[in-house]
């Protein structure tokens, strides 16, 4: 899910991935420490109706 609603926002979000290529090991690591990454499920649904609509 990117939310872009014109194709050029589309366009745009595509060529930011050009970035992440340039990302080193290092730099990720520093990034990683100061903005940790902790995935969570979505509480916008119960989890059984989250786990109905999984399937």
């Amino acid at each position: 899910m990117i939310g872009a609603k014109t194709p050029a926002q589309l366009e745009q979000n595509l060529k930011a991935l050009e970035a992440v290529k340039k990302i080193t090991p290092e730099v990720k690591a520093e990034i990683d420490a100061l903005v940790p990454f902790v995935p969570e499920l979505s509480r916008r649904w119960p989890s059984s109706a989250y786990c109905a609509c999984a399937r």
